[in-house]
């Protein structure tokens, strides 16, 4: 069984919280959309789809290179709770005119803190 860990690392100033990070998650949303998926066998045998978990992970580093703050995440969770997000962003802005997916923003913990449209920005 392989799981794999996504380690988004954050090099900022020792006040930074990971409660405050703001992270664009949409374009990492698309780039793994293959992970577990059962159709494509990319990455992993097909037994193994079912079970194997991937995770992301949130970090920040200080400026001497020590970790201040970790946490991680299920890309299962995060990939669940941006459909709901989505879905409640359409559901709010019916005439949305825009094409385009809306940028999905969470933080250090990967709760999604803000949906926006390329519109609205």
């Amino acid at each position: 069984m392989s799981n794999m860990e996504f380690l988004l690392e954050f090099n900022v100033p020792t006040a930074t919280k990971l409660d405050d990070l703001r992270i664009n998650m949409l374009d990492f949303l698309r780039v793994t959309s293959y992970l577990n998926n059962r159709e494509s066998g990319l990455l992993y045998p097909k037994s193994c789809l079912e079970i194997c978990e991937n995770t992301t992970a949130f970090q920040i580093m200080n400026e001497e290179g020590d970790i201040t703050s970790k946490a991680s995440v299920s890309l299962e969770h995060l990939r669940a709770y941006a459909l709901i997000a989505l879905t409640e962003f359409k559901r709010t802005f019916p005439r949305s005119n825009s094409k385009a997916c809306p940028n999905i923003w969470v933080n250090g913990y990967g709760r999604i803190v803000r949906v926006e449209s390329f519109e609205n920005q």
